[in-house]
């Protein structure tokens, strides 16, 4: 274990760095920043987005089960004492998030007429919907979330390359390499 590991020595597993997450399905670091990005699969209710600065993870709460989504799922835990999600959506036609990645590669600039660099992009296994959203920072809170025009059909994973090429992985066998000209 890092020694640096935050329960190292303390009561609790060595081995955790953070807890409170239900089922988070899939997780990255923005290379520009270093912020944790995770997308964590709900319960009953919502899915969610987690932001969290570099460094800042580090013996966080992210607050399951006392908290799904923005909302109370089992309580006990102050609130001020989680991190709060970012963005939750509900269950509907959606019903489990993939996270992905926060866009860096300028050649996404324009993807579907939308401007993504430098939002955290996302998508939904059962809809495989593709979404974007402008992450926090400083003062400003997160933008909504905004689907982008493309699908994945059962979307089970993202994938960012040395480039900073974004890539989307299907369960039924392709992966995606998305392009501002088409998506292949």
């Amino acid at each position: 274990m890092p020694k640096d590991n935050p329960f190292v020595g303390r009561n609790g597993r060595d081995e955790v760095y953070a807890y409170g997450l239900r089922n988070p399905w899939r997780f990255s670091f923005d290379r520009a920043t270093g912020e944790l990005t995770i997308g964590d699969v709900g319960q009953d209710r919502f899915e969610e987005v987690d932001i969290v600065p570099a460094g800042k993870a580090n013996g966080a709460n992210f607050g399951w089960s006392a908290y799904e989504g923005f909302g109370k799922f089992k309580g006990g835990v102050p609130r001020r004492a989680t991190v709060k999600p970012v963005l939750a959506y509900p269950h509907g036609p959606g019903c489990a998030i993939t996270g992905g990645y926060i866009v860096r590669d300028p050649r996404l600039a324009r993807l579907k007429g939308r401007e993504i660099v430098g939002r955290y992009l996302f998508g939904d296994y059962c809809t495989g919907k593709l979404f974007s959203m402008r992450p926090p920072t400083g003062n400003r809170g997160a933008g909504e979330d905004h689907p982008i025009g493309l699908r994945v059909p059962l979307l089970t994973s993202f994938g960012e390359d040395r480039a900073g090429h974004i890539y989307a992985l299907s369960g039924k066998g392709p992966v995606y390499k998305l392009s501002a000209t088409r998506h292949r």
